[in-house]
């Protein structure tokens, strides 16, 4: 697993468990980003959640699909 995946996956955990910590999560995003800038699922998900908090997780597209293959 790629440290940036690994990175991005927790900032993805920390929006999503019982206890979200929107500004871990960004910490996160930025990690992964300043490991690999070319890790595009970070950008749009470190937006969401600076713009929206906590709230953008429950407001995505249903059909909306991350590229994990990088």
């Amino acid at each position: 697993m790629k440290p940036a995946f690994a990175h991005f996956s927790l900032g993805q955990l920390n929006t999503r468990s019982f206890a979200p910590d929107p500004e871990q999560a960004i910490l996160h995003c930025n990690e992964a980003i300043r490991l690999d800038p070319n890790y595009l699922d970070a950008f749009p998900y470190r937006f969401l959640i600076t713009t929206y908090g906590q709230m953008a997780i429950s407001m995505r597209p249903s059909g909306w699909r991350w590229n994990t293959s990088l």
